[in-house]
């Protein structure tokens, strides 16, 4: 029926917790596929059936193309990506199971239960949240150096089960592989950000749509820490490679200018700079596929969700 793609880095347990809560709650058999992102010891999981596959990266490579790895060792055509500390609600399959007779360039988001270490029982979510908007101006009104470029905002609940939305959720959506590997929205990125910014905002363009799937209800666990350290640089070079290969010169050139007085981390910024010369080429290569390919222009992605033209 479908795979499910789940990308760890030390964090085996919750690993091992998560498929555990997967296969509990899906009448179905699953195709599980876990890409071991370096972790500094190789993730060895409990569930030893075959139908549970573990990859291990020697090196770390981050969230988006540990991904894409997985997306491509996926055994079905819809793939359901997660992160490794998630709690499945019953009735998540048999929704899949209904979106997977959709068009296959839809993105289907789940609804994402917050939960907190400690606490993981799905039942006591501290909070839901229903699909992302996609903000361009940030918090703080606008206040200089505060532009929160590319970041989530959670929306409130809206009518029906299936709504367009602007943005998904972190780790907890449904895509088909084809669409997946001809958008190429996660296998560019570095170590860590901007993955469902990047695949949203190239569904829509590309001619897709991305939806809430309100049956697909998944807990996620918000900790208090990341284990993606020292990866502003990355983060960085993710949000202006995006920028750079799906939206206007200006608004570029505007992201470019206040993302150094959002971060203030001068040799991140630099960093991120160099990678994006090194990479020139490819991002050439990558605009030009969009210019083409566009269905959607960056502007008519704005007003289709009411979000502001910043870089004017």
């Amino acid at each position: 029926m479908i795979s499910l793609v789940i990308n760890n880095y030390a964090d085996h347990a919750e690993c091992d917790a998560t498929i555990q809560s997967a296969r509990e709650t899906s009448p179905y058999d699953l195709d599980i596929v876990v890409i071991d992102d370096g972790s500094p010891e190789p993730y060895v999981p409990k569930d030893i059936r075959e139908s549970t596959r573990v990859f291990r990266c020697e090196k770390r490579i981050g969230c988006g193309p540990s991904r894409t790895l997985g997306v491509v060792r996926a055994r079905h055509d819809w793939v359901l990506i997660l992160d490794s500390h998630m709690r499945f609600v019953p009735g998540w399959a048999e929704a899949v199971r209904g979106a997977t007779a959709q068009h296959k360039s839809t993105v289907w988001c789940g609804q994402c239960l917050g939960l907190k270490p400690g606490m993981m029982d799905v039942t006591k979510a501290v909070s839901k949240y229903n699909g992302a908007t996609i903000l361009f101006s940030g918090p703080d009104n606008n206040a200089p150096g505060k532009w929160q470029v590319i970041e989530g905002k959670w929306v409130p609940e809206k009518a029906g089960d299936l709504y367009p939305l602007a943005g998904i959720m972190g780790a907890s959506y449904l895509i088909h592989r084809e669409w997946f590997t001809r958008i190429n929205a996660l296998g560019w990125l570095k170590q860590w950000g901007s993955d469902e910014p990047s695949l949203a905002i190239r569904t829509w363009m590309l001619g897709g749509e991305c939806r809430m799937l309100k049956g697909l209800k998944i807990g996620h666990q918000f900790r208090p820490r990341s284990f993606h350290v020292n990866a502003t640089g990355s983060n960085i070079y993710n949000k202006l490679r995006l920028a750079a290969t799906t939206m206007p010169e200006a608004a570029y050139r505007r992201i470019a200018a206040d993302l150094p007085k959002q971060y203030k981390l001068p040799g991140d910024v630099a960093q991120a700079h160099r990678w994006l010369a090194q990479d020139a080429p490819q991002i050439e290569v990558d605009r030009a596929f969009m210019e083409e390919n566009t269905k959607l222009p960056f502007e008519g992605y704005l007003e289709r969700f009411d979000l502001p033209k910043f870089w004017e």
